[in-house]
């Protein structure tokens, strides 16, 4: 029993980093989507925009899930039948939430280029406007609606256990721990219209940034 619970164990954990160590290969070696004859609202520019935006989220975010998803498997289903299925589950609760997020990432990023406000790298032209995003970002980093849901992320037990029946169980509590890791994390990510949405330094370092503050307690 114990040494079939470290093998489930070890699974989850391969498959988190196989997962983190593709996303970041994508981002290496895809070049950043350009706007075609079409501009900035053609399907296809979308649509690649779109994809960068789902990936570079996977990439960003499974290291400071990866605690939670081992978590859920431990509580919800340790050794049951199945219980792969269920980890598929909770985990794509959780990225349909980023899915979401990355869809509204792509549209105000072709808004934002249209009207001039980011260059076609995905970068603020004006000054002006990056120091007010930042702005905007530090306040709410030090707001009360940031402590609670960082309080949500650091204490994920309860929304487990209150969803360990029903139907969707595990996808339930997948979407509602993405609800709030979006919630928490998702100004974060609009800092990368400062550096650039395909700067790698720059998405490395909010990278870090993100799972300090879901794993270390402030």
């Amino acid at each position: 029993m114990i040494a079939g619970l470290r093998r489930q164990r070890a699974i989850v954990i391969a498959a988190l980093a196989l997962l983190t160590l593709l996303g970041w290969w994508y981002l290496r070696a895809a070049p950043m989507a350009m706007p075609g004859a079409g501009g900035v609202w053609a399907r296809g520019y979308l649509l690649a925009s779109f994809l960068m935006w789902f990936i570079m989220m996977v990439a960003m975010m499974t290291p400071s899930v990866a605690p939670v998803v081992l978590l859920h498997d431990r509580v919800m289903h340790r050794g049951q039948p199945g219980w792969h299925r269920r980890t598929l589950a909770f985990l794509l609760g959780y990225f349909i939430v980023w899915a979401a997020f990355s869809a509204a990432a792509t549209l105000a990023q072709s808004a934002l280029i249209r009207s001039g406000v980011i260059d076609a790298m995905g970068v603020i032209s004006d000054g002006r406007v990056a120091a007010l995003l930042l702005l905007a970002v530090a306040i709410y980093q030090w707001s009360a609606a940031k402590t609670a849901c960082l309080d949500r992320c650091h204490s994920p037990l309860a929304f487990i256990v209150r969803r360990r029946r029903g139907p969707l169980r595990d996808l339930r509590a997948g979407l509602a721990h993405g609800s709030w890791c979006v919630a928490c994390c998702g100004a974060l990510m609009l800092l990368l219209f400062v550096g650039g949405v395909m700067n790698l330094a720059w998405v490395a370092g909010i990278t870090i940034a993100v799972t300090i503050e879901k794993l270390v307690p402030r």
